[in-house]
């Protein structure tokens, strides 16, 4: 390499030298080479050519390793008319030196730029006369000459990038630009999508397609079936250098097949290429909220600072989601982080934070349970191993019913699937979510002798946390009650303890709501509730007593049920059902409700200020 530096340097010494005396290395202003093993990317080549023809700039953004400079050589190989490459570093980001390499490469492409030009500038910085003799020259150019300026992101000099515009806007017909940078040019874009001027080919764009990718991979000799190459895909996202990076490691195995899932290792190609070329180029506060958000599907900037106690947290992302350091926005003040890249930073997070990543993940937790986002609070209460954590998270968020029953998607029981059983615990919540996973399984007696063995800790309970327990082991049994055929049953109790049968619904005090959405709220969904009359032929005189009570109060529609707090019932009563001032009881029903006092119960419970179920246990 440093043989070939010198060589250069000879070769140029000959030559004249810049426009400003400076010194001009060949292999800044040659365009770089078309290896074998590249693909031709059509779609590509044909998104930059049309963007060349009719618009006076082009620009090229994407990750590092995307094939931004590829895309543009593979044009520039096709012959689409006169060229000059310049591909600057961080020491070019002066005016004087930039302007020098770019003078060169205009002359290398066969523009005719005067003498007298760089005779009237030398030694001086690149002014605005400079810029407007440059402009008549190119103005005058034909056929027109594209200007490709790599790795624009390294410059950031003002003067330099306002000499680009000037030199834009004036160099008329016989000029094009076309421009290759991981992030957004610093230059007045808007001005030029308003006018129809500019391209823009985004790593979108540049992704390689599930039929490309197939195509480089059998380039290199590792073709790979059509699921590991889907896999492969959802990993890569499409992006050039993972796959071309994956391509070259599964080649030399034996089963490519089989190594698919394991590209990002410590000592792997793909992770030395991420930490080297972005995660070691950021700042020490963008490295940490880097590492730290890993854990994180989804981040912003509140979340963020959760975890790394940063105020600037946001600020750093938005800074990273411009410089498209695999940070990429998804709406609302979301980001996610590329797949792989994910990956690798998980894996430097226990490297370089040993055993932080499960506090990390209560804390997020915690944060998703104060945002009312009840799944993700469980999920990452589970990634921590805070099984005591998760499962008070759905007994308080009163959605015992949505483990029982699980509708689509993922659900609470998909994230308590990892719970382990036969484990001791100290608090009665995690036995009734393992009782609701064991029924959700279809072992009703599991759940029952499960709760058979918990509901003697319930008075132990601190105060206000008793009714959301009761609350859910009643839940419990109702459904087990409801798949067995088996009503005769008491709501805290086994179902063999008939004789001793209580009315015991609702509780003397239900969980307060608190701010809206914070539980899961009473809905319609309570056939089935309560069992018919007659099977409650066991209880005693003063149970039956309390039945009848309970139906007159629920025929009337009028009061509230049995020991409701006097404050809820006033609160209830004086807010009618659709502007009325009575309302039929939007509260759930209780032993010895008649089938008709149930309809009124449920239409009112339908009301839109009870919008969702307590539980799918309860639908018929």
């Amino acid at each position: 390499m440093a043989v070939q530096a010198a060589q250069q340097m000879v070769t140029c010494s000959r030559r004249p030298m810049g426009s400003h005396g400076v010194p001009i290395l060949a292999s800044k202003i040659t365009k770089p080479n078309v290896p074998g093993w590249i693909l031709q990317r059509p779609r590509v080549t044909t998104l930059i050519a049309q963007g060349t023809r009719w618009c006076p700039l082009t620009i090229v953004t994407g990750l590092p390793g995307t094939g931004k400079t590829m895309a543009l050589a593979l044009w520039a190989a096709a012959g689409p008319g006169p060229v000059a490459w310049v591909t600057p570093d961080k020491y070019d980001n002066r005016p004087r030196v930039f302007w020098s390499y770019v003078v060169a490469a205009l002359r290398r492409s066969g523009v005719a730029v005067p003498k007298a030009l760089s005779a009237t500038t030398r030694g001086r910085t690149a002014e605005h006369p400079f810029l407007l003799r440059l402009a008549s020259v190119l103005a005058a150019q034909d056929p027109p000459v594209t200007l490709v300026v790599d790795d624009f992101h390294l410059l950031t000099e003002p003067r330099v990038l306002d000499g680009l515009d000037f030199l834009l806007r004036n160099g008329g017909a016989g000029l094009r630009v076309a421009i290759a940078s991981r992030s957004v040019p610093p230059l007045p874009l808007h001005r030029y999508r308003l006018a129809g001027e500019l391209t823009e080919i985004r790593a979108d764009d540049l992704a390689f397609t599930v039929a490309e990718a197939g195509q480089m991979l059998a380039r290199h000799g590792c073709p790979l079936s059509d699921g590991s190459l889907d896999c492969l895909m959802r990993h890569t996202e499409g992006w050039a250098a993972g796959l071309r990076l994956a391509a070259i490691s599964l080649a030399a195995r034996r089963d490519p097949d089989q190594f698919v899932g394991q590209l990002v290792t410590e000592d792997s190609a793909l992770t030395d290429y991420l930490v080297q070329e972005v995660l070691d180029t950021q700042p020490r506060e963008a490295r940490e909220v880097l590492l730290k958000a890993s854990i994180l599907e989804h981040v912003n900037a509140e979340i963020a600072t959760e975890l790394t106690d940063n105020e600037e947290a946001g600020r750093i992302l938005t800074a990273l989601a411009d410089a498209s350091a695999f940070v990429q926005p998804i709406g609302g003040g979301w980001y996610r982080f590329h797949t792989l890249f994910a990956e690798m930073l998980r894996r430097r997070l226990r490297l370089e934070y040993p055993g932080q990543a499960p506090a990390l993940h209560r804390r997020a937790a915690r944060w998703y349970e104060r945002a009312n986002r009840l799944t993700e609070a469980v999920r990452h209460a589970a990634q921590a191993s805070a099984w005591p954590l998760a499962a008070r998270m759905v007994i308080d968020g009163l959605a015992i019913g949505e483990i029982i029953e699980p509708r689509g998607g993922r659900s609470l029981a998909d994230e308590l699937a990892a719970m382990p059983h036969g484990e001791v615990w100290t608090e009665p919540q995690p036995y009734l979510v393992s009782a609701a996973i064991a029924l959700s399984a279809g072992q009703p007696e599991s759940a029952a002798a499960t709760l058979d063995a918990v509901e003697k800790t319930f008075k132990r309970l601190p105060a206000g946390a008793e009714d959301a327990v009761r609350l859910a082991a009643a839940m419990i049994r109702l459904a087990a009650a409801r798949r067995t055929g088996d009503h005769g049953f008491r709501m805290t109790g086994s179902p063999s303890s008939k004789g001793s049968a209580r009315a015991c619904w609702p509780p003397a005090e239900l969980p307060s709501y608190g701010r809206a959405g914070s539980m899961r709220r009473p809905g319609p969904s309570m056939r089935g509730w309560p069992p018919p009359p007659r099977q409650n032929k066991t209880a005693n005189a003063s149970t039956a007593s309390a039945i009848s009570r309970s139906r007159k109060r629920c025929a009337a529609g009028s009061a509230a049920p049995p020991n409701w707090p006097a404050r809820r019932q006033r609160s209830l009563l004086a807010t009618g059902h659709e502007g009325r001032a009575s309302m039929r009881p939007p509260w759930p029903p209780w032993p010895g409700c008649t089938s008709s006092a149930m309809s009124c119960a449920r239409s009112a419970a339908s009301s839109s200020r009870w919008t969702q179920p307590l539980g799918g246990a309860l639908t018929s």
